[in-house]
C-alpha cells in the first residue's frame, strides 16, 4: 500500500549534477547518471506510474559531453 496515490509523476532529468557541469556543484560520474535515471524510471515503471520526462540543466561549453549527460536517460528507457 502506498501512502500517497500520484496521477503522473514530472521528473526534470538535470544534467547540472554531472561532474565536469561548470555550473552546478556536484561530483556524479556519467555512470552515476545513468543509474539515477533508470532508478527513476523503473521506480516508476514497477509502481504503474505514469512519468514526464523533461531535459534540464545542463551548462556545458562542450556540446557534445553535454548531449552524452542527457543522452543517458534515453539509454536508461532502453534499458527497462
Amino acid at each position: 500500500m502506498r501512502i500517497h496515490n500520484p496521477d503522473i509523476i514530472l521528473y526534470n532529468a538535470g544534467a547540472d549534477i554531472y561532474t565536469k557541469d561548470e555550473l552546478g556543484l556536484f561530483d556524479v560520474s556519467l555512470d552515476g547518471v545513468y543509474k539515477r535515471d533508470f532508478f527513476v524510471l523503473n521506480f516508476c515503471k514497477q509502481q504503474q506510474i505514469p512519468l514526464m520526462c523533461a531535459l534540464g540543466g545542463g551548462y556545458q561549453r562542450n556540446l557534445s559531453e553535454l548531449i552524452n549527460v542527457h543522452k543517458q536517460l534515453f539509454k536508461a528507457a532502453i534499458d527497462l
